[in-house]
This record gives C-alpha cells, structure tokens and sequence, in this order.
C-alpha cells in the first residue's frame, strides 16, 4: 500500500533508523529539511528518474505543494513550491497518465474548493499547472490504484464533510468521471487507502472516520463495494497503516487513536479480535527496521519491534 501521511509541520525531519536486534536501541542519523509551507500531508517517490526516492509535501495554509528532490548526498535539495489548489489536505504519487512519469493528486479541503488537483509530471521533478475535478465536500484524503481492472490508475478521495467516498474512475481517453459517491456513514471520514484486504486479487476501499462515535475503520469489498465490514478502532482514530503482521500473506491493519491496535485479517473478509499496542503515537509506520524479516512499528518517538505474529515485544 502506498499512501502518504499526515501531519502539521513548516520543516521535515528526515530520520535513518536501524538496529541489529530488538535488543538494542535504534540508531538515528537525522536531516532537517524546509518545506517553505506548513505541510498537511508527505508523500515520497521518484519524481526525477535518478533512483533516489524525493519528498513532496501537501501545504493546506500556501495552497501549494513543496517538491524536495534527493541530491547525490542524500539529503533533500531546497523545496520547490508549486500551485495546487484551495487548501490541499493530502497529495499522493503516482503515474496518472502511462508515460513512466510520475504525477501529483492532491486532495483540496479548502470553502468551495471540495476537488482534486492533477500536476502531470515532465519527469525532471517539474509538473504541469493543475487540471481541476470535482469531488465530495471537504476531502482530506486522496488515494490512487486501479480499482476496476482495466490497468488505469483510479481516484478515490474521503470527503470530511459530506460523509461519503468519491470514486474517480479514468476513461480510455484521460480523463476522470465519477464512478460512484458512497455515502459510509455519519462519522467524518477522513483517511482511505487503496489495498486488497481478501483473497480476490483485486483492490479494496479502507476508510477511517474521525468522529468517536463511528470509531472505526470501513472495508468496501470489490466489486462494486457493496459489502461491507466495520473494524472497531476502539473509539476516535487518527489514522491507520495497512501491513502484513503476521506473515500470512494477507494484509492487517493498524489503528492509531484512542486505542492504539493491530487487526489481523483472515483473508474471507473477517477480522480477528483487535490485540492493544504498548505504545503511544498518532501515527504508526509499519516497515523492518531491523531486517529480521518482521515488521515492526514507528511511532513519532519509539519503535516497536513486531514478534511476526502480529504482536509487538521490545518498544525503544
């Protein structure tokens, strides 16, 4: 699953973790990189086509977005700001139109703006002006994959406001029109993702909700997503990451809010009971920090190594 994070901030830290085992302590090497905007939202790609992964930056308060490009050195170049619409809340990478370049969707939360904005990228970390689509009130988060099979990338946004999901589907032709607006429910949702969460080979819709009422994560099952699953977050929820846990082969998920956790997917459209996580943080990353094969978790000031089976031992 690939899909950016969410945060407030006018700078990136930029940190290199790595520990040999559980037992020790991560080592960090850092970076702090300006993003000339207050940044909502980061996403990560190759933008430039020199193999280095860049940083792009979704800035709600400038209306813009920062572009950092990697230098031989590793460290971030000066950021590059670039239009993108009415209080972008959220960006995502990907190839958008077939010509191996990558482009920027982001998510355009501001009064009235209620769309996304496609900057088409040159490949030299340069983008084309925004072309602008309509989509629900309020969207604040934006994910693109392909949902129907046809092997072009597809848009779905959370939209905060109107309670619902925007489906964007692409035409053989370029452009976008709406698939379907699914109302979910009356809980604010605020986060989706894009990732198969059964056994069908085909991508799914995860949406998180805001409210504490609702607490929890929805699963719209393709096709058509007319099944659906509600996994209890355990109250309000902040975000979540989609990951493999227990090495089964089958895509979990992890909440962080009131009640940090790990759901375990079965792969037949169920979920185990949800196991507490021991550690604090409004947002978890899920990656092999120690490269024993297991995941492991990444919360803002601690790292918990995961055992394989979905739980999480030693927290640094």
């Amino acid at each position: 699953m690939n899909r950016s994070a969410r945060f407030l901030a006018t700078s990136l830290l930029v940190v290199c973790c790595c520990a040999n085992s559980a037992n020790a302590k991560p080592m960090l090497s850092t970076i702090v990189a300006s993003t000339r905007g207050t940044a909502q939202a980061i996403a990560v790609g190759d933008l430039n086509h020199d193999g280095r992964p860049d940083i792009v930056t979704a800035n709600r308060s400038s209306n813009d977005v920062s572009i950092l490009l990697q230098g031989s050195d590793g460290r971030p170049r000066d950021a590059q700001k670039i239009v993108a619409g009415l209080m972008p809340f959220d960006v995502a990478i990907a190839d958008l139109d077939g010509d191996g370049h990558r482009d920027l969707v982001t998510a355009n939360a501001g009064p009235g703006a209620n769309s996304v904005s496609l900057l088409m990228g040159h490949g030299d970390g340069t983008f084309s002006a925004p072309v602008y689509v309509p989509v629900g009130t309020e969207p604040r988060s934006v994910a693109v994959g392909d949902l129907n099979g046809d092997g072009r990338p597809d848009i779905v946004t959370a939209n905060y406001t109107s309670n619902n999901i925007t489906v964007l589907t692409r035409t053989a032709g370029g452009s976008y029109t709406p698939f379907n607006y699914a109302t979910v429910t009356n809980g604010n949702p605020q986060v989706v993702a894009l990732a198969q969460m059964d056994d069908d080979g085909r991508l799914d819709i995860v949406v998180g909700f805001a409210s504490s009422d609702v607490g929890s994560v929805l699963v719209l099952y393709n096709p058509n997503f007319s099944t659906r699953v509600f996994v209890n977050a355990g109250g309000y929820l902040y975000d979540f990451a989609i990951a493999d846990m227990n090495q089964d082969g089958r895509n979990d998920l992890v909440i962080a809010g009131q009640s940090n956790r790990i759901v375990l997917g079965t792969g037949n459209r169920t979920f185990a009971p949800a196991t507490g996580i021991a550690m604090p943080g409004a947002r978890l990353v899920a990656a092999d920090f120690d490269a024993d094969g297991k995941l492991d978790l990444a919360a803002p000031d601690a790292v918990g190594f995961g055992n394989g089976d979905g739980s999480i031992g030693a927290v640094r």
